[in-house]
């Protein structure tokens, strides 16, 4: 759930202290954590699923009174992140309606005056990771607008000490990188810029950088984004081979479910007519919320 499990981490040192306090909390730890479970534990799925079902029911009925107490509160703003980690676990598609009540929420963080600084820095963390992540799976105008900002507003998510050089440095020297590249190349696949054997370039130029990532390399589960918008503009089988395969590595490694539906979706991408976009294609988006 954090790029790199190192000193501080909010899931662990907030969140977690935060559910033994707060029912709502509590309950949505507990039915992430099933949700997880339930690949060993398949008996945990059935009784994890009515209860998700049943914390967004109350999160849309707080959202419909008009009561912003209701609303715009510490306990609301957790179990939309959890809920939203939760999409990564299952892979299905209420995250297009999670992150509309995450982003209602962060616009109205000033209301939150009784969150402790250290919460509320982390919470904005881990909300601009979403912000900066999800859009391109809304459509291509949420995507296009999304990631015209500057990338390192949204990097405060992987901000970890590290002495220059170090492994950790070089990899999230990497993560950037391969994002920021990553974007350029979802921004011109939307506007139909490039040719044919300049999206070639492109992947294999992004493949390069990230060859050395293996599945020891520290935040190695924090490029599946990179890895599908790569995979998504591939053409080459070899450039296919290669995105499928480290999401698959990552599979092996977190067991997060949307990882097996954004390798279903990018067979899909293959398959797509020539000449038909996959960044304005309805059938491709909303479908997985891919991170």
């Amino acid at each position: 759930m954090v790029v790199i499990d190192q000193g501080f981490n909010g899931y662990r040192d907030i969140i977690l202290p935060l559910a033994t306090q707060d029912s709502l909390v509590q309950r949505t730890v507990s039915v992430v954590a099933a949700l997880h479970l339930a690949t060993e534990r398949p008996d945990l799925l059935r009784p994890a699923e009515i209860g998700r079902s049943a914390i967004i029911a109350r999160l849309r009925k707080d959202a419909l009174s008009g009561q912003h107490n209701k609303i715009f509160n510490l306990s609301t703003w957790v179990t939309i992140i959890l809920l939203l980690v939760g999409e990564t676990v299952t892979g299905t598609q209420e995250f297009v309606m999670l992150f509309a009540m995450l982003k209602s929420l962060v616009q109205h963080s000033g209301l939150l005056v009784d969150t402790s600084p250290a919460a509320c820095q982390f919470l904005l963390q881990q909300s601009q990771m979403f912000n900066l992540f999800t859009p391109p799976f809304l459509d291509s105008a949420h995507g296009t607008v999304a990631l015209q900002e500057r990338l390192d507003n949204y990097f405060g998510f992987m901000s970890y000490p590290a002495p220059v050089g170090s492994e950790l440095w070089n990899a999230l020297a990497i993560l950037r990188q391969a994002i920021y590249q990553a974007r350029d190349l979802y921004l011109q696949e939307t506007r139909n810029e490039l040719s044919a054997a300049d999206r070639i370039r492109s992947v294999e130029s992004l493949r390069l950088l990230l060859v050395d990532i293996n599945e020891d390399t520290p935040g190695m589960h924090a490029f599946v984004w990179v890895y599908f918008l790569a995979g998504a503009a591939s053409s080459e089988p070899r450039h296919r081979e290669f995105f499928s395969h480290r999401l698959k590595l990552v599979y092996n490694r977190t067991r997060m479910r949307n990882i097996l539906v954004t390798l279903d979706t990018l067979e899909q991408i293959w398959c797509l007519p020539e000449g038909q976009n996959w960044t304005h294609c309805p059938a491709i988006l909303g479908r997985v919320l891919v991170m």
